[in-house]
């Protein structure tokens, strides 16, 4: 309980999270803090996020993190509320900020349902995001679909998907030659798959409004890396 409560004053001093196509209500706030750590690779990073409902219908959202080099992210947005009062929600978000240190530009769009499984409240929400700065133009696609047991426990599952929009830096290929056809063909390809990720996750609250957000994470594509995360969420 000490170390909560450490990292709940450090948040009040100072939230990571989708903000999907709920609005968060008029006056209400939602902060979060995780530490996650790349299992492989031996990386860490932190985010914070902060949700607070402006009206009914929009939300501000401030978004904080540090990439694995070190360089800032930040971003400040916009989410609005399109379908008031129907079961399917959609929002749309429009932001500015920095992404790794370059000022930068965000628009995105969700759509989310809540519904019943077993008895239980359920959610599934979708997420598409693209943000652009002078070098580079990124994609962001999220999935996911969730639980709430009877204990108030979340258990939620996340297919994200993070691509270069934009043609990166070519690189240089040597094919090696057949017989009697001279020097080897050199050829350049802009080729640069996308990251993919499956990630499962659980939030258990501690009292109310407060709650330990765990997970861990895996790269499905070539080359993919184990992340593990401990967060702490607040709403009030």
């Amino acid at each position: 309980m000490r170390i909560i409560l450490a990292f709940w004053i450090w948040i009040l001093t100072i939230g990571a999270a989708v903000a999907g196509p709920w609005p968060r209500g008029d006056g209400q706030h939602y902060l979060s803090f995780a530490l996650s750590q790349d299992v492989d690779a031996g990386q860490p990073w932190q985010s914070l996020y902060h949700e607070w409902g402006v009206t009914d219908r929009t939300t501000l959202i401030l978004r904080q993190g540090t990439s694995f080099d070190g360089k800032v992210n930040l971003l400040a947005a916009i989410s609005r509320d399109i379908w008031p009062g129907r079961r399917v929600k959609l929002a749309w978000s429009l932001g500015a900020g920095l992404h790794e240190n370059d000022p930068a530009a965000m628009a995105g769009l969700s759509v989310g349902r809540s519904f019943q499984i077993a008895g239980r409240a359920a959610w599934l929400a979708t997420e598409f995001q693209a943000l652009a700065t002078r070098k580079v133009i990124v994609g962001t696609t999220e999935v996911t679909v969730g639980v709430t047991t009877a204990r108030g426990i979340k258990f939620y599952g996340q297919l994200s998907s993070r691509h270069f929009l934009h043609d990166p830096a070519p690189v240089t290929v040597v094919i090696p030659p057949g017989p009697f056809f001279g020097p080897p063909p050199v050829t350049t390809i802009t080729w640069f798959p996308p990251e993919v990720r499956l990630g499962l996750n659980a939030s258990i609250p501690v009292r109310e409004g407060l709650a330990i957000d765990l997970g861990i994470s895996q790269g499905v594509q070539q080359g993919g890396t184990r992340r593990v995360k401990l967060g702490i969420t607040a709403e009030f």
